[in-house]
Protein backbone atom coordinates (compact mmCIF):
# COMPACT_ATOMS: atom_id res chain seq x y z
CA UNK A 1 0.00 0.00 0.00
CA UNK A 2 1.41 3.30 -1.16
CA UNK A 3 2.43 6.36 1.45
CA UNK A 4 -0.78 8.53 -0.68
CA UNK A 5 -3.14 5.80 -0.17
CA UNK A 6 -3.07 5.35 3.27
CA UNK A 7 -2.67 8.96 3.75
CA UNK A 8 -6.11 9.04 1.46
CA UNK A 9 -7.35 6.15 3.81
CA UNK A 10 -6.93 8.03 7.29
CA UNK A 11 -9.79 10.54 6.19
CA UNK A 12 -9.59 14.37 6.44
CA UNK A 13 -10.89 14.90 9.90
CA UNK A 14 -7.99 12.32 11.26
CA UNK A 15 -5.11 14.36 9.05
CA UNK A 16 -6.87 17.62 10.52
CA UNK A 17 -6.89 16.01 14.18
CA UNK A 18 -3.02 14.85 13.76
CA UNK A 19 -2.25 18.83 12.74
CA UNK A 20 -4.01 19.82 15.44
CA UNK A 21 -2.30 17.00 18.25
CA UNK A 22 0.57 17.36 16.95
CA UNK A 23 0.39 21.77 17.32
CA UNK A 24 -0.55 21.12 20.85
CA UNK A 25 2.49 18.69 21.53
CA UNK A 26 4.46 21.02 20.26
CA UNK A 27 3.54 23.84 22.73
CA UNK A 28 3.78 22.11 25.49
CA UNK A 29 8.16 22.45 26.02
CA UNK A 30 7.35 26.40 25.64
CA UNK A 31 4.89 26.56 28.48
CA UNK A 32 5.81 25.20 32.28
CA UNK A 33 6.77 21.98 31.07
CA UNK A 34 10.74 21.33 31.81
CA UNK A 35 11.47 18.84 28.94
CA UNK A 36 12.08 18.78 24.99
CA UNK A 37 10.64 15.12 24.27
CA UNK A 38 7.55 16.51 22.21
CA UNK A 39 10.08 19.08 20.28
CA UNK A 40 11.90 15.86 19.00
CA UNK A 41 9.06 13.58 18.09
CA UNK A 42 6.10 16.35 17.11
CA UNK A 43 7.36 17.18 13.47
CA UNK A 44 7.74 13.93 12.65
CA UNK A 45 3.81 13.40 11.74
CA UNK A 46 3.49 16.76 10.36
CA UNK A 47 6.67 16.44 7.81
CA UNK A 48 4.96 12.94 6.73
CA UNK A 49 1.58 14.26 5.97
CA UNK A 50 2.23 17.31 4.58
CA UNK A 51 4.53 14.66 2.02
CA UNK A 52 1.98 12.65 1.37
CA UNK A 53 -1.42 14.39 0.67
CA UNK A 54 -1.69 14.60 -3.14
CA UNK A 55 -2.70 18.49 -3.23
CA UNK A 56 -0.87 21.20 -2.39
CA UNK A 57 -3.72 23.01 -0.58
CA UNK A 58 -4.29 20.51 1.67
CA UNK A 59 -0.30 20.45 2.78
CA UNK A 60 -1.48 24.23 3.24
CA UNK A 61 -4.60 23.72 5.44
CA UNK A 62 -2.77 20.87 7.83
CA UNK A 63 -0.11 23.23 7.85
CA UNK A 64 -2.12 25.94 9.01
CA UNK A 65 -3.79 23.80 11.72
CA UNK A 66 -0.45 22.43 13.09
CA UNK A 67 1.00 26.19 13.16
CA UNK A 68 -2.05 27.64 14.77
CA UNK A 69 -1.97 25.07 17.39
CA UNK A 70 1.02 25.02 18.32
CA UNK A 71 1.36 29.41 18.32
CA UNK A 72 -1.96 29.62 19.91
CA UNK A 73 -0.72 27.04 22.47
CA UNK A 74 2.87 28.79 23.58
CA UNK A 75 1.19 32.29 23.08
CA UNK A 76 -2.31 31.53 25.12
CA UNK A 77 -0.66 33.67 27.99
CA UNK A 78 -1.59 36.49 26.16
CA UNK A 79 -5.11 36.26 25.64
CA UNK A 80 -6.50 38.09 29.23
CA UNK A 81 -4.53 41.24 28.54
CA UNK A 82 -5.28 41.31 24.22
CA UNK A 83 -7.24 38.71 22.19
CA UNK A 84 -6.41 40.86 19.07
CA UNK A 85 -3.03 40.96 19.78
CA UNK A 86 -2.33 37.30 20.59
CA UNK A 87 -4.44 36.09 17.14
CA UNK A 88 -2.24 38.71 15.04
CA UNK A 89 0.74 37.80 16.86
CA UNK A 90 -0.59 33.94 15.95
CA UNK A 91 -1.34 34.32 12.57
CA UNK A 92 1.80 36.20 11.92
CA UNK A 93 4.20 33.46 13.30
CA UNK A 94 2.32 30.63 11.54
CA UNK A 95 2.85 31.69 7.79
CA UNK A 96 6.58 31.08 8.94
CA UNK A 97 6.42 27.55 9.81
CA UNK A 98 3.29 27.19 7.12
CA UNK A 99 6.26 28.18 4.68
CA UNK A 100 8.51 25.62 6.21
CA UNK A 101 6.21 22.84 6.09
CA UNK A 102 5.29 23.38 2.45
CA UNK A 103 9.05 23.73 1.68
CA UNK A 104 9.38 20.50 3.44
CA UNK A 105 6.59 19.05 1.05
CA UNK A 106 8.80 20.42 -1.81
CA UNK A 107 12.27 18.81 -0.99
CA UNK A 108 10.76 15.97 0.35
CA UNK A 109 9.33 14.85 -2.66
CA UNK A 110 12.49 15.72 -4.79
CA UNK A 111 14.85 13.68 -2.32
CA UNK A 112 14.40 10.40 -0.90
CA UNK A 113 17.17 11.39 2.20
CA UNK A 114 16.37 15.62 2.36
CA UNK A 115 16.98 15.10 6.36
CA UNK A 116 20.05 17.75 6.32
CA UNK A 117 18.55 19.92 3.79
CA UNK A 118 15.42 20.21 5.50
CA UNK A 119 16.58 20.96 9.02
CA UNK A 120 18.56 23.84 7.31
CA UNK A 121 15.94 25.28 5.59
CA UNK A 122 13.65 25.38 8.50
CA UNK A 123 16.21 27.14 10.82
CA UNK A 124 16.83 29.76 7.97
CA UNK A 125 12.76 30.52 8.50
CA UNK A 126 13.84 30.45 11.90
CA UNK A 127 16.43 33.27 11.79
CA UNK A 128 14.34 35.21 8.84
CA UNK A 129 11.09 35.51 11.32
CA UNK A 130 13.76 36.35 14.32
CA UNK A 131 15.73 39.25 12.62
CA UNK A 132 13.74 40.55 9.94
CA UNK A 133 13.34 44.69 10.89
CA UNK A 134 10.34 45.95 12.57
CA UNK A 135 8.81 42.85 13.24
CA UNK A 136 12.05 40.35 14.25
CA UNK A 137 10.86 38.07 17.07
CA UNK A 138 13.39 35.32 18.39
CA UNK A 139 10.67 33.62 20.58
CA UNK A 140 9.15 30.08 20.49
CA UNK A 141 12.48 28.99 18.34
CA UNK A 142 12.65 25.19 18.57
CA UNK A 143 16.12 25.38 20.38
CA UNK A 144 14.85 27.05 23.02
CA UNK A 145 12.95 23.16 24.22
CA UNK A 146 16.91 22.78 25.49
CA UNK A 147 17.02 24.90 28.03
CA UNK A 148 17.17 22.29 30.70
CA UNK A 149 19.68 19.71 28.45
CA UNK A 150 22.75 20.89 30.75
CA UNK A 151 25.02 18.81 27.78
CA UNK A 152 23.27 19.59 24.63
CA UNK A 153 22.26 23.35 25.31
CA UNK A 154 26.37 24.17 25.58
CA UNK A 155 26.22 23.93 21.72
CA UNK A 156 24.58 27.49 21.71
CA UNK A 157 27.85 29.22 21.63
CA UNK A 158 28.84 27.72 18.31
CA UNK A 159 25.68 28.32 16.01
CA UNK A 160 23.75 30.05 18.69
CA UNK A 161 20.09 28.32 19.34
CA UNK A 162 19.69 27.69 15.84
CA UNK A 163 22.14 25.14 15.79
CA UNK A 164 20.11 23.35 18.19
CA UNK A 165 17.02 23.58 16.46
CA UNK A 166 18.84 22.28 13.57
CA UNK A 167 19.53 19.28 15.54
CA UNK A 168 15.73 18.83 16.22
CA UNK A 169 14.33 19.18 12.99
CA UNK A 170 17.33 16.47 11.65
CA UNK A 171 15.67 13.99 14.30
CA UNK A 172 12.18 14.76 13.11
CA UNK A 173 12.84 14.50 9.34
CA UNK A 174 14.77 11.39 10.33
CA UNK A 175 11.52 9.92 12.14
CA UNK A 176 9.32 11.08 8.81
CA UNK A 177 11.07 9.91 6.31
CA UNK A 178 13.80 7.01 7.13
CA UNK A 179 13.09 4.94 10.26
CA UNK A 180 9.16 5.48 9.88
CA UNK A 181 8.95 4.00 6.21
CA UNK A 182 11.58 1.49 7.07
CA UNK A 183 9.63 0.49 9.51
CA UNK A 184 6.43 -0.32 8.49
CA UNK A 185 7.61 -1.18 4.96
CA UNK A 186 7.02 -4.95 3.99
CA UNK A 187 9.71 -5.10 0.82
CA UNK A 188 13.11 -4.74 2.32
CA UNK A 189 15.35 -3.14 0.14
CA UNK A 190 18.69 -3.95 0.98
CA UNK A 191 20.22 -1.01 -0.95
CA UNK A 192 17.47 1.60 0.50
CA UNK A 193 18.21 -0.06 4.24
CA UNK A 194 21.55 0.65 3.84
CA UNK A 195 21.62 4.28 2.79
CA UNK A 196 19.10 4.82 6.02
CA UNK A 197 21.54 3.49 7.94
CA UNK A 198 24.15 5.73 7.15
CA UNK A 199 22.12 9.05 7.17
CA UNK A 200 20.88 7.93 10.55
CA UNK A 201 24.61 7.32 11.88
CA UNK A 202 25.76 10.66 10.60
CA UNK A 203 22.77 12.13 12.60
CA UNK A 204 23.87 10.01 15.47
CA UNK A 205 27.50 10.96 15.32
CA UNK A 206 26.15 14.76 15.18
CA UNK A 207 24.05 14.27 18.11
CA UNK A 208 27.09 12.87 20.05
CA UNK A 209 29.23 15.04 18.98
CA UNK A 210 27.58 17.62 20.43
CA UNK A 211 26.71 16.16 23.68
CA UNK A 212 30.49 15.37 23.86
CA UNK A 213 30.80 19.43 22.96
CA UNK A 214 29.15 20.23 26.33
CA UNK A 215 30.84 17.66 28.62
CA UNK A 216 34.00 19.42 27.09
CA UNK A 217 32.70 22.86 27.73
CA UNK A 218 31.34 21.98 30.97
CA UNK A 219 35.04 20.62 32.41
CA UNK A 220 36.73 23.45 31.27
CA UNK A 221 33.76 26.23 31.98
CA UNK A 222 32.74 24.91 35.75
CA UNK A 223 35.93 24.93 37.68
CA UNK A 224 36.92 28.25 36.21
CA UNK A 225 33.78 30.03 37.52
CA UNK A 226 34.43 33.44 39.67
CA UNK A 227 32.13 35.08 41.97
CA UNK A 228 31.90 38.82 41.34
CA UNK A 229 31.00 42.08 43.63
CA UNK A 230 27.70 41.24 45.39
CA UNK A 231 24.56 42.51 43.84
CA UNK A 232 21.33 43.33 45.33
CA UNK A 233 17.82 43.09 44.10
CA UNK A 234 14.34 44.49 44.89
CA UNK A 235 10.97 42.21 43.73
CA UNK A 236 8.43 44.59 44.39
CA UNK A 237 5.62 42.13 42.93
CA UNK A 238 3.28 44.86 41.19
CA UNK A 239 0.91 43.42 38.82
CA UNK A 240 -0.88 45.99 37.09
CA UNK A 241 0.47 48.83 34.72
CA UNK A 242 -2.41 50.39 32.49
CA UNK A 243 -5.37 52.78 34.15
CA UNK A 244 -3.12 52.85 37.40
CA UNK A 245 -4.37 56.14 40.06
CA UNK A 246 -1.58 58.57 41.59
CA UNK A 247 -2.34 57.23 44.90
CA UNK A 248 -1.59 53.21 43.04
CA UNK A 249 2.02 54.46 41.98
CA UNK A 250 2.52 56.65 45.15
CA UNK A 251 2.18 53.13 46.79
CA UNK A 252 4.32 51.37 44.28
CA UNK A 253 7.20 53.55 45.15
CA UNK A 254 7.08 53.85 49.03
CA UNK A 255 7.24 49.68 48.98
CA UNK A 256 10.18 49.60 46.65
CA UNK A 257 11.90 52.55 48.79
CA UNK A 258 11.34 50.32 51.99
CA UNK A 259 12.98 47.65 50.40
CA UNK A 260 15.50 49.83 49.50
CA UNK A 261 16.03 50.80 52.96
CA UNK A 262 15.86 46.82 54.39
CA UNK A 263 18.59 45.53 52.08
CA UNK A 264 21.01 48.37 53.27
CA UNK A 265 19.87 48.22 56.64
CA UNK A 266 20.41 43.97 56.23
CA UNK A 267 24.19 44.92 55.15
CA UNK A 268 24.77 47.59 57.75
CA UNK A 269 23.75 44.62 60.49
CA UNK A 270 25.85 41.89 59.02
CA UNK A 271 22.97 39.86 58.20
CA UNK A 272 24.04 39.77 54.52
CA UNK A 273 27.06 41.36 52.24
CA UNK A 274 26.85 44.72 51.34
CA UNK A 275 26.07 45.41 48.13
CA UNK A 276 28.31 47.02 45.18
CA UNK A 277 24.61 47.92 43.89
CA UNK A 278 20.70 47.58 44.06
CA UNK A 279 18.93 46.86 41.02
CA UNK A 280 15.08 47.63 40.66
CA UNK A 281 13.13 45.88 37.93
CA UNK A 282 12.07 47.78 34.45
CA UNK A 283 9.78 51.10 35.04
CA UNK A 284 9.38 50.80 39.14
CA UNK A 285 10.37 54.16 39.63
CA UNK A 286 6.84 55.50 38.70
CA UNK A 287 6.22 58.62 35.87
CA UNK A 288 9.08 60.05 34.41
CA UNK A 289 12.41 60.10 36.25
CA UNK A 290 13.80 62.85 34.90
CA UNK A 291 10.84 65.28 35.34
CA UNK A 292 8.34 64.47 38.12
CA UNK A 293 9.08 64.23 41.77
CA UNK A 294 8.78 60.42 42.45
CA UNK A 295 12.16 60.24 40.90
CA UNK A 296 13.67 63.13 42.95
CA UNK A 297 12.27 61.37 45.63
CA UNK A 298 13.79 57.92 44.93
CA UNK A 299 17.36 59.63 44.37
CA UNK A 300 17.02 60.96 48.10
CA UNK A 301 16.81 57.80 48.98
CA UNK A 302 19.53 56.21 47.02
CA UNK A 303 21.82 59.18 48.61
CA UNK A 304 20.58 58.08 52.04
CA UNK A 305 21.83 54.73 51.96
CA UNK A 306 24.56 55.54 49.83
CA UNK A 307 24.73 52.49 47.61
CA UNK A 308 25.06 52.84 44.10
CA UNK A 309 21.76 51.79 42.11
CA UNK A 310 20.13 50.93 38.83
CA UNK A 311 16.11 51.49 38.43
CA UNK A 312 13.72 51.58 35.15
CA UNK A 313 11.87 54.59 34.74
CA UNK A 314 10.74 56.69 31.90
CA UNK A 315 12.74 59.14 30.24
CA UNK A 316 10.39 62.35 29.24
CA UNK A 317 10.93 63.24 25.72
CA UNK A 318 11.49 67.17 25.50
CA UNK A 319 10.14 67.42 21.81
CA UNK A 320 6.61 65.92 23.16
CA UNK A 321 5.08 68.83 23.65
CA UNK A 322 5.69 70.00 19.65
CA UNK A 323 2.13 69.97 17.67
CA UNK A 324 3.49 67.39 15.15
CA UNK A 325 3.97 64.51 18.39
CA UNK A 326 0.56 65.02 20.04
CA UNK A 327 0.12 63.11 23.08
CA UNK A 328 3.13 63.29 25.37
CA UNK A 329 6.21 60.45 23.93
CA UNK A 330 8.40 58.61 26.75
CA UNK A 331 11.17 56.31 26.35
CA UNK A 332 11.40 53.11 28.76
CA UNK A 333 14.92 53.76 30.46
CA UNK A 334 17.04 52.48 32.66
CA UNK A 335 18.94 54.64 35.19
CA UNK A 336 22.64 54.50 37.20
CA UNK A 337 22.75 56.68 40.62
CA UNK A 338 25.76 56.80 41.93
CA UNK A 339 25.55 56.85 45.81
CA UNK A 340 25.26 60.41 45.95
CA UNK A 341 22.39 60.07 44.52
CA UNK A 342 23.50 61.97 41.18
CA UNK A 343 22.60 60.14 37.89
CA UNK A 344 25.50 58.64 36.51
CA UNK A 345 24.37 57.09 32.85
CA UNK A 346 20.89 56.48 31.67
CA UNK A 347 20.21 53.63 28.60
CA UNK A 348 16.92 53.62 26.99
CA UNK A 349 15.27 50.28 25.45
CA UNK A 350 15.90 50.48 21.30
CA UNK A 351 13.92 47.10 20.50
CA UNK A 352 10.52 47.81 21.25
CA UNK A 353 7.73 45.60 20.36
CA UNK A 354 5.34 46.32 17.45
CA UNK A 355 2.11 47.20 18.59
CA UNK A 356 2.62 46.83 22.32
CA UNK A 357 4.74 49.78 22.95
CA UNK A 358 4.30 51.52 19.86
CA UNK A 359 2.50 51.82 16.64
CA UNK A 360 5.20 51.03 13.16
CA UNK A 361 5.49 53.03 10.38
CA UNK A 362 2.99 55.90 11.53
CA UNK A 363 5.11 58.16 9.47
CA UNK A 364 4.83 56.59 6.24
CA UNK A 365 0.88 55.54 6.33
CA UNK A 366 -0.44 58.21 7.91
CA UNK A 367 -3.63 56.32 8.78
CA UNK A 368 -1.23 54.60 11.14
CA UNK A 369 -2.00 56.51 13.90
CA UNK A 370 -5.56 55.50 14.52
CA UNK A 371 -4.54 52.52 15.80
CA UNK A 372 -2.91 52.40 19.86
CA UNK A 373 -0.37 50.16 21.32
CA UNK A 374 -1.39 47.91 24.16
CA UNK A 375 0.35 49.87 26.71
CA UNK A 376 -2.03 52.76 25.59
CA UNK A 377 1.34 55.09 25.38
CA UNK A 378 3.76 56.45 21.83
CA UNK A 379 6.78 55.07 23.25
CA UNK A 380 10.27 55.91 21.17
CA UNK A 381 12.79 53.31 20.66
CA UNK A 382 16.71 54.59 22.23
CA UNK A 383 19.76 55.48 19.77
CA UNK A 384 22.35 53.95 21.43
CA UNK A 385 23.47 50.75 22.57
CA UNK A 386 23.80 50.54 26.39
CA UNK A 387 27.65 51.89 27.19
CA UNK A 388 29.68 48.68 29.05
CA UNK A 389 29.05 50.09 33.09
CA UNK A 390 31.55 49.46 35.32
CA UNK A 391 30.40 48.77 38.82
CA UNK A 392 30.61 49.75 41.26
CA UNK A 393 30.78 53.51 39.50
CA UNK A 394 34.19 54.43 41.58
CA UNK A 395 36.09 50.94 40.54
CA UNK A 396 36.96 50.13 44.09
CA UNK A 397 35.49 46.94 44.96
CA UNK A 398 36.01 45.03 48.34
CA UNK A 399 39.12 42.92 48.72
CA UNK A 400 39.09 39.68 47.01
CA UNK A 401 36.54 41.08 44.24
CA UNK A 402 37.02 42.29 40.62
CA UNK A 403 34.57 44.75 39.39
CA UNK A 404 31.54 43.99 36.56
CA UNK A 405 31.77 45.51 33.63
CA UNK A 406 27.77 45.54 32.92
CA UNK A 407 26.02 45.64 29.72
CA UNK A 408 22.49 46.14 30.14
CA UNK A 409 19.30 45.73 28.39
CA UNK A 410 15.18 45.98 29.27
CA UNK A 411 12.47 43.80 29.13
CA UNK A 412 12.32 41.82 25.34
CA UNK A 413 15.89 42.87 24.30
CA UNK A 414 17.37 39.85 26.12
CA UNK A 415 15.64 37.47 23.60
CA UNK A 416 17.66 39.26 20.88
CA UNK A 417 21.14 37.71 20.52
CA UNK A 418 22.58 40.45 18.97
CA UNK A 419 22.01 42.62 21.69
CA UNK A 420 23.97 40.52 23.90
CA UNK A 421 26.82 39.98 21.24
CA UNK A 422 27.26 43.40 20.86
CA UNK A 423 28.08 44.38 24.86
CA UNK A 424 29.84 41.11 25.18
CA UNK A 425 31.93 42.70 21.91
CA UNK A 426 32.46 45.49 23.74
CA UNK A 427 34.00 44.29 26.62
CA UNK A 428 31.01 43.18 28.96
CA UNK A 429 31.71 40.52 31.16
CA UNK A 430 28.29 40.25 32.64
CA UNK A 431 24.97 41.48 31.28
CA UNK A 432 21.89 42.89 33.22
CA UNK A 433 18.56 43.21 32.41
CA UNK A 434 15.47 44.54 34.01
CA UNK A 435 11.84 43.09 33.14
CA UNK A 436 8.50 43.59 34.38
CA UNK A 437 6.61 40.55 33.16
CA UNK A 438 3.68 41.56 35.72
CA UNK A 439 1.37 41.68 32.80
CA UNK A 440 1.86 38.08 32.82
CA UNK A 441 1.05 36.85 36.46
CA UNK A 442 -0.12 34.05 36.84
CA UNK A 443 0.26 32.42 33.33
CA UNK A 444 3.29 30.85 31.21
CA UNK A 445 4.59 34.14 30.13
CA UNK A 446 7.20 34.87 32.53
CA UNK A 447 8.42 31.10 32.29
CA UNK A 448 8.24 31.53 28.56
CA UNK A 449 10.25 34.45 28.68
CA UNK A 450 12.95 33.55 30.87
CA UNK A 451 13.60 30.14 28.62
CA UNK A 452 14.18 32.18 25.39
CA UNK A 453 16.18 34.54 27.68
CA UNK A 454 18.62 32.30 29.79
CA UNK A 455 20.61 31.64 26.73
CA UNK A 456 22.39 35.10 26.08
CA UNK A 457 24.66 33.84 28.91
CA UNK A 458 25.94 30.69 26.66
CA UNK A 459 25.78 32.15 23.67
CA UNK A 460 28.51 34.67 24.96
CA UNK A 461 29.80 32.76 27.87
CA UNK A 462 28.66 35.47 30.66
CA UNK A 463 26.26 35.46 33.22
CA UNK A 464 22.94 37.25 33.19
CA UNK A 465 21.15 38.41 35.82
CA UNK A 466 17.69 38.96 34.95
CA UNK A 467 15.77 41.71 37.63
CA UNK A 468 12.06 41.01 37.41
CA UNK A 469 8.70 42.51 38.72
CA UNK A 470 6.78 39.30 39.58
CA UNK A 471 9.08 36.89 38.67
CA UNK A 472 11.31 35.21 37.95
CA UNK A 473 14.44 37.03 38.87
CA UNK A 474 17.17 34.98 38.36
CA UNK A 475 21.13 34.95 38.04
CA UNK A 476 22.31 32.56 35.09
CA UNK A 477 25.69 31.33 35.01
CA UNK A 478 27.61 30.74 31.98
CA UNK A 479 26.61 27.17 31.28
CA UNK A 480 23.11 28.11 31.48
CA UNK A 481 22.47 27.01 35.73
CA UNK A 482 19.88 29.20 36.89
CA UNK A 483 19.78 30.33 40.18
CA UNK A 484 16.37 31.27 41.09
CA UNK A 485 16.82 34.18 43.40
CA UNK A 486 12.98 35.27 43.72
CA UNK A 487 10.06 33.35 43.05
CA UNK A 488 6.92 34.39 40.60
CA UNK A 489 4.50 36.42 42.77
CA UNK A 490 6.91 36.91 45.72
CA UNK A 491 8.22 40.44 47.03
CA UNK A 492 11.15 40.50 48.65
CA UNK A 493 15.01 41.48 48.37
CA UNK A 494 17.88 38.97 47.56
CA UNK A 495 21.93 39.20 47.20
CA UNK A 496 23.75 37.36 44.88
CA UNK A 497 26.49 37.47 43.28
CA UNK A 498 27.37 36.73 39.25
CA UNK A 499 29.94 33.83 38.62
CA UNK A 500 32.52 34.63 35.60
CA UNK A 501 34.11 32.88 33.12
CA UNK A 502 38.08 33.11 34.11
CA UNK A 503 39.26 31.75 30.93
CA UNK A 504 42.75 29.65 31.58
CA UNK A 505 45.61 31.81 29.05
CA UNK A 506 45.48 29.91 25.76
CA UNK A 507 42.31 27.89 25.65
CA UNK A 508 39.18 28.55 24.31
CA UNK A 509 38.50 32.38 25.65
CA UNK A 510 35.42 34.29 26.33
CA UNK A 511 34.95 35.10 22.47
CA UNK A 512 32.44 32.50 21.47
CA UNK A 513 31.55 30.98 17.68
CA UNK A 514 28.69 32.64 17.72
CA UNK A 515 29.69 36.47 18.63
CA UNK A 516 32.10 35.68 15.39
CA UNK A 517 29.36 34.62 13.01
CA UNK A 518 26.73 36.73 13.97
CA UNK A 519 23.22 35.77 13.00
CA UNK A 520 24.88 36.57 9.32
CA UNK A 521 27.44 33.79 9.39
CA UNK A 522 25.15 31.46 11.01
CA UNK A 523 23.00 32.09 8.28
CA UNK A 524 25.73 31.39 5.72
CA UNK A 525 26.66 28.38 7.49
CA UNK A 526 22.50 27.12 7.05
CA UNK A 527 22.29 28.43 3.43
CA UNK A 528 25.49 26.33 2.50
CA UNK A 529 23.94 22.71 3.94
CA UNK A 530 20.90 24.10 2.32
CA UNK A 531 22.18 24.42 -1.30
CA UNK A 532 24.26 21.39 -0.68
CA UNK A 533 21.10 18.87 -0.29
CA UNK A 534 19.38 20.19 -2.71
CA UNK A 535 22.75 19.84 -5.48
CA UNK A 536 23.20 16.41 -3.30
CA UNK A 537 19.45 15.67 -4.30
CA UNK A 538 19.77 16.86 -8.39
CA UNK A 539 23.26 14.63 -8.96
CA UNK A 540 21.42 11.81 -7.43
CA UNK A 541 18.67 12.09 -9.83
CA UNK A 542 21.11 12.53 -12.90
CA UNK A 543 22.60 9.46 -11.71
CA UNK A 544 19.62 7.35 -11.42
CA UNK A 545 18.60 8.51 -14.58
CA UNK A 546 21.46 7.38 -16.63
CA UNK A 547 20.81 3.94 -14.93
CA UNK A 548 17.21 3.86 -16.27
CA UNK A 549 18.69 4.45 -19.44
CA UNK A 550 21.73 1.91 -19.24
Amino acid sequence: MSEALRANRAGPIMRALTALLCGLALALPFRDWHTSLPAWVALSPMFWLVKVVERRREALAYSAVFSLAWTAGAFWFLWPLAPPAMMALCIYVSLYYIAALLGVRWMARRSARPIFGIAALWVLLEMLRATVPVFGFPWLLLGHSLLYSEHLRQGADLLGVYGLSFLIVAVNAWVAFIFWPMWVSKDKDRRATTESMRVGSMLASLLLATFLYGELRIREIAPRLEAGPPIAVIQGNIREKLNRTYEQCEEQLRGHLEMHRQVAAQAKAGATETPELICWAETMVPGSMNVDDWGKEFKAQVAATGIPTLAGSNFAVSESNSADSGAPQFRNTLYLIDGHGNEIYHYSKRRLVAFGEYVPFTQDLPFMKLLRSITRDQYLSGLEPSKILTIPPDGKTREGSAPYHVGLSICVEDIHPDIARQSALAGADALLNVTNDGWFFDTCGPQAHLQAAAWRAIEVRRPLLRVTNTGRTVAVNPLGSMDLLLPEGASGTAVTRLWRYQPQAGVYGTTTLTMILGDLGAALVFCTVFLTSLWLSWRKSQVDGLKKIK
